[in-house]
């Protein structure tokens, strides 16, 4: 049971713990609060009046009646009005965005081609750019918005919104957070996507948010690197320097270049993946699974030797970190009929692995989106959780 502080913080705390609970409790009564966190009643309905007086939360009206009878208590909820969040995923030549009301929601999504540019200050134009162009689609303001989030690959300092170094963009020491919040005027929070993916878990995933052992894997057509988010214990592992859980050399385009070479020496007649390996840089898990649904079979051998490729660089996973849950994000999602039984099978269901076969392999239900819903996630895990308050 959670124990209040005795300190002259302990009415923020609180505060806090009781806005957390309605977040992840919908429909809650103060009761139900009172008996979760030991706290009186009368301080958690004097609590509850405050956070609604500050519009955080809202009155849903009354629940029903006890079994022992009497009047039907209030339930609250969060106010979905209070903010929107921005979750921002940057990636080469594009800019994933998605708009969410305070109690998580999407409430607008797109995708914005930019320029692919190695210099911030050209960067960091077009995610203005591209922010004011979504506010003015989506008819929100700048005032708006409760805050942003921003997905960027690379190793992060997360306390200080700098990116310490990108590969995908050759960024080093850059302090991103800051640059932008001179231009936007809003404030920003930067991680690495999945890092963001996991924070934001316990507060976009409904099916997921009391996992607390997991691995996240985000994948998409313009990555080149792979970058593995770990959840252990609940607390998100960043490393003494903020770079854990880079995959080096897992589905990198000299893979990707040699696994299309051989589905062609395979079938030297298939055009479709002659067109693919003359530009590999408009490579697409979305198009090899179209062809594969039409029955190209030399579409099907690359997605299952993509499984192949991708769960010999997870196998030291379930040994290693034992996790409850292994989650699979981004645009290899839309492979999930083709590789999920492939990781399954590969990755869990060794002899030497049996005490494996309890992990659950999952693909995000965000798929593509997943970098910038956990973006926002970011700006909801700053909100919501108590450590962080």
């Amino acid at each position: 049971m959670y124990k209040s502080a005795n300190a002259k913080s302990v009415r923020e705390i609180n505060r806090q713990y009781i806005l957390s609970l309605v977040k992840l409790s919908p429909d809650i009564t103060a009761r139900e609060i009172s008996n979760k966190t030991g706290l009186q009643i009368s301080t958690v309905l004097y609590t509850l009046k405050s956070l609604e007086d500050e519009k955080y939360i809202k009155n849903l009206g009354m629940g029903d009646t006890t079994i022992k009878g009497g009047k039907p208590p209030v339930i609250w909820g969060i106010n979905p009005d209070f903010g929107k969040v921005l979750g921002l995923e940057i990636l080469p030549g594009q800019i994933r965005i998605v708009i969410c009301d305070f109690s998580g929601a999407i409430i607008y999504k797109e995708i914005i081609t930019i320029q692919h540019s190695t210099s911030h200050i050209v960067l960091i134009h077009q995610i203005v750019n591209a922010i004011d162009e979504i506010l003015k689609k989506s008819k929100i303001k700048i005032g708006e918005l409760y805050g942003i989030g921003l997905s960027f690959p690379g190793i992060i300092d997360y306390d200080n919104g700098s990116v310490i170094y990108s590969n995908e963009f050759e960024f080093h020491s850059i302090r991103l957070k800051h640059l932008l919040e001179k231009q936007i005027k809003a404030p920003v929070i930067i991680d690495n996507p999945v890092f963001a993916i996991a924070a934001g878990l316990k507060w976009t995933s409904k099916t997921l948010r009391k996992t607390d052992n997991m691995v996240i894997l985000n994948v998409n057509d313009q990555t080149t690197l792979i970058y593995v988010g770990m959840l252990l214990n609940g607390k998100i592992y960043r490393g003494a320097n903020f770079s854990a859980g880079k995959l080096s050399n897992i589905l990198s385009r000299d893979s990707l270049l040699r696994i299309v070479n051989n589905s062609i020496n395979r079938d030297p007649k298939n055009g479709v993946m002659k067109k693919l390996r003359a530009d590999m840089n408009k490579f697409s898990f979305t198009e090899l699974v179209k062809q594969s649904d039409d029955g190209n079979q030399s579409a099907v051998y690359v997605l299952k030797q993509i499984g192949k490729e991708l769960s010999t660089g997870m196998s030291s996973i379930p040994g290693l970190l034992d996790p409850e849950t292994i989650l699979i994000c981004g645009d290899i999602c839309k492979t999930e009929k083709y590789l999920k039984s492939i990781l399954r099978d590969r990755l869990v269901n060794k002899k030497t692995n049996d005490y494996a076969n309890n992990i659950e392999i999952c693909f995000s239900e965000y798929g593509g989106l997943s970098g910038a819903v956990g973006a926002a996630g970011l700006v909801f895990d700053k909100v919501f959780s108590i450590t962080n308050n």
